[in-house]
């Protein structure tokens, strides 16, 4: 799974059989999680992390498994730098996270005369 710098993801799990465990922990801040099933929240991140469940099951034997958990760039670009799924850290002048205004439709006239005058200065070289 991959999400954005500074995001959260839910992790879930079920363990089942010989190895359900009286109790179990998540590293990286997480700590003692509900057994045999759960879900918790992840701290935010900023790097790809693995967590990793650890756990002594019925069965006294140590178990672990992990979840790789990768970090996406936000998408750039785009008419209005705003209404995204996430804040693009680059830009630390604008948070294109937040919902769209009045404001950002100036922004977007101002890309498309930006376009439009680019395509015009390029059609000129091409003459």
């Amino acid at each position: 799974m991959a999400f954005y710098a500074g995001g959260t993801t839910t992790l879930n799990w079920t363990i089942v059989g010989a190895a359900a465990a009286a109790n179990a922990t998540i590293d990286n801040s997480i700590g003692m999680v509900a057994s045999p099933t759960g879900s918790v929240n992840t701290p935010s991140v900023s790097t790809a992390t693995t967590f990793t469940l650890s756990f002594t099951g019925l069965d006294t034997l140590s178990h672990s498994c992990s979840a790789p958990v990768g970090i996406v760039a936000p998408p750039t670009g785009g008419l209005v730098p705003c209404g995204r799924l996430a804040d693009n850290l680059a830009t630390t002048d604008i948070n294109e996270s937040k919902p769209c205004t009045l404001c950002a439709m100036f922004y977007m006239l101002k890309n498309i005369i930006n376009f439009v005058m680019t395509l015009s200065i390029a059609s000129e070289c091409l003459l």
